[in-house]
Parts: structure tokens; C-alpha cells; sequence
């Protein structure tokens, strides 16, 4: 790990505006002793929160050089003292990240060699993972305070998978009585990596689908599911979920090639989470004209995120309404506007619950969703005696 950050000197002799409270405290000084703690924090100096550090560090020299002027604005306190806020949110989801990410290790190496009491080890983190984040979506942070930085590593991308299905389990009512099994299936999806042998009896890609992945990129799916059957008392739908992790609702995914009538809510949830953190991008640095910002920064990572998953979900390679509900619930916005949106029809109730929006709606944008729409538009312009005739 890289040497912790330097913390920047702050003038605390000069008097604070009058009037210029800060959500962490009560005046400026309080924000700038925050900043100064938070940079001489030894997690700041973790390669993956680079991005936060760097702003912080600039935020504390901004503050300081207004300091020194002697006029710093109410609403720049407020506005950097949100920033310090969610910053302390990030490092505090980091450190049990990391935590979570150190007993997953383990727990894989375990269940690569077929042994049987990995599974206690993955039920026992996949129900803390659970409780946790659930606790966590009853606050009011921000869910991109799930991760504080793009995952890397299996280990780690086990955990962020986990960390979405959990939130995404929270808060789409349909997927409760699978939450254990779709948390633990996305810790572990990708633990056929660890081993190249062949499952007897896993399902050959289609070879009539030139579009459909193949190799290790689709076959270690069968892998993980056969590995996860060998534990004891785990939730037998968390190999389901993790042998089709890969598959598509047109046919197009693999090994097996399933289409959207065979894949159920936990499935294509998986799919949708698996997808999202792997379009999920690194923050890239502010210019020197744009206020150092490092969480508006990790919001417009999730939001290229959600826009590029929902397009998928448009052409048919992801489930759109369980797109359409995870990007609700992470409080998203789709990045396109269907005719659905438009018009106002065809509203599709998704059981969320309180913590997300009730209702969805189907885009009628969608070349599977048209047919529908059409023949709505149909019986809404014909006439009584028409729909008469045609009932």
C-alpha cells in the first residue's frame, strides 16, 4: 500500500463567516478538521481511493486559500462539507469492503477444491452482507456508497456483485425469498476460474450461435454451479443462479443458451449485476476549471453504468425490466427516454418496495414490448361497436 497522503496545514485562527453551517459540524473549522482527519487516514492512501483522496486534498488547499482571504461562503462550506460526509461514507464502506473481501478469499480457495465447508463460510458472509446493507439502505446515503471504487480482482468483484444483488434484493419485493440465494451465487460465479477441469454433464454452448460466449468465458459458469452443489445447506437456487450468470433473455448468452421463458427474477438479476460492474468505469481526474468533486464523480461512473446496461437491456441482452428496476434503485436515471415515458402507458407494477419507486414502466421502445403496445394503441382508437365485434 502507498504511503498515506499528506494532510494539508489549515489557518484555523482567522473568524468563521457568521452564519455558515456544515451538515458534519458546526462551522467551517469543524470541515476543515474533518478533511485533515480524513486525509491522514491511512485507508485514503489505497491505490483504489486515489480518486477520493486527490479530491479532498484539493478541497483542503481551496479551503485553506479562502480561509486565508478571510471570506469563505456559507454555501461553499455546506457544499464541501456534503463532500467530507460522503467521503467518510466511502472510506467506512471500504474498510468493510476489504473486510468482506478477506474472508471471501479463503472461502473460494475452499470451494475450488470441492471441499464441502466453504459453504458454511460463504452462507455465514452472505448473510452479514445482507444485514449490513441492509441497515445501510434504511439511511440516507447514497447507494454509489456501496463501493467507494471500481472493483478489481475476483475477490473483489465477488463482493461488489454481492454488495448490488443485496441492495437490489432489499429493495425489488419478487426477489426476497431468493435474496440468500442470489447474494451467494454472485460471491461465487466466478469461482470456475479457479479451476480448469470439466464438469461431467454441464451444458455444450450451442454451436448454431455464432454470437453466444464460449470457452472459459461462459464454460466456468457450469463450473461455479457444479463446485457450489458439493456444499451442504446452501440454498439450491445460488447454483442455479450462478450456472446462468451468462445467459441472455434472446438465446444469445451461454453455456447453455437459455432464452427469457427459462431464466427466473434471481437469474436475470445476476445477469444485470454482472454486467453493470463490469461497465462500471474509473473516475476520470477534474479539470482545473470544475470543482473538485469526488462523489459527483463516482455518481456519473454509475450513471455511464446504468445507461450502458439499459441500452443492452433494449437490445434484448438483459432483462429490461430487471434493469429498469436496479438502475430505479440505485436512483439512476436510464439515460433514455422510451415512448413509454412519453406517452404514459403501459404502466408495470414491479412490487418494489417503499425504499424504491412503486411503479416502472415497460418501454415501448422495445422490439419485444412493441407488439403490445401496438395492439393497446389498437383497442384504444377503435370504436364501441368495433371492440364489441371484436370480443
Amino acid at each position: 500500500m502507498p504511503d498515506a497522503p499528506v494532510a494539508p496545514t489549515v489557518r484555523f485562527d482567522l473568524p468563521a463567516p457568521h452564519g455558515a453551517p456544515a451538515p458534519i459540524g458546526g462551522d467551517v473549522r469543524s470541515v476543515a478538521a474533518a478533511l485533515c482527519a480524513l486525509l491522514g487516514d491511512p485507508l485514503l492512501g489505497d491505490r483504489a481511493m486515489r480518486g477520493w483522496a486527490d479530491g479532498l486534498r484539493a478541497l483542503a488547499q481551496r479551503l485553506a486559500a479562502a480561509g486565508l482571504k478571510g471570506a469563505i461562503p456559507p454555501a461553499e462550506v455546506r457544499r464541501i462539507g456534503g463532500i467530507v460526509r460522503a467521503a467518510a461514507a466511502a472510506r467506512a464502506q471500504r474498510e468493510r469492503f476489504l473486510r468482506w473481501t478477506a474472508d471471501l478469499g479463503p472461502a473460494l480457495s475452499e470451494l475450488a477444491v470441492a471441499d464441502h465447508k466453504a459453504g458454511a463460510r460463504l452462507l455465514a458472509l452472505t448473510r452479514g452482507i445482507l444485514a449490513e446493507t441492509q441497515d445501510f439502505a434504511a439511511g440516507s446515503l447514497p447507494p454509489t456508497a456501496l463501493l467507494a471504487a471500481p472493483p478489481s480482482g475476483r475477490t473483489e468483484r465477488g463482493v461488489a456483485g454481492a454488495c448490488l444483488a443485496a441492495w437490489a434484493a432489499t429493495h425489488y419485493r419478487p426477489l426476497w425469498g431468493e435474496a440468500e440465494a442470489v447474494v451467494l451465487a454472485a460471491l461465487a460465479r466466478d469461482v470456475g476460474e479457479l479451476t480448469p477441469i470439466a464438469v461431467a454433464g454441464s451444458p455444450r454452448p450451442n454451436a448454431r450461435r455464432v454470437d453466444r460466449p464460449s470457452g472459459p468465458a461462459a464454460n466456468h459458469a457450469a463450473r461455479s454451479a457444479a463446485l457450489l452443489t458439493v456444499c451442504d445447506r446452501l440454498p439450491p437456487a445460488a447454483a442455479r443462479c450462478a450456472a446462468r450468470h451468462h445467459e441472455r433473455p434472446d438465446g444469445g448468452g451461454g453455456p447453455a443458451g437459455l432464452t427469457a421463458a427459462d431464466l427466473a427474477p434471481a437469474d436475470r438479476l445476476l445477469g444485470w449485476v454482472d454486467r453493470f460492474l463490469a461497465l462500471l468505469p474509473a473516475p476520470t481526474d477534474g479539470t482545473a476549471d470544475a470543482p473538485p468533486d469526488p462523489a459527483a464523480a463516482w455518481q456519473a461512473c454509475w450513471q455511464s453504468a446504468a445507461a450502458a446496461t439499459y441500452a443492452a437491456a433494449r437490445r434484448g441482452e438483459l432483462c429490461l425490466s430487471i434493469t429498469a428496476a436496479g438502475i430505479e434503485a440505485l436512483g439512476l436515471s436510464r439515460g433514455e427516454q422510451g415512448a413509454a415515458d412519453a406517452a404514459g402507458v403501459g404502466p408495470v407494477g414491479l412490487a418494489l418496495t417503499d425504499l424504491g419507486r412503486t411503479r416502472l414502466r415497460l418501454d415501448a421502445g422495445h422490439a419485444l414490448a412493441a407488439p403490445r403496445f401496438a395492439a393497446a394503441a389498437r383497442r384504444a382508437a377503435a370504436s364501441p361497436a368495433e371492440r364489441r365485434g371484436a370480443a
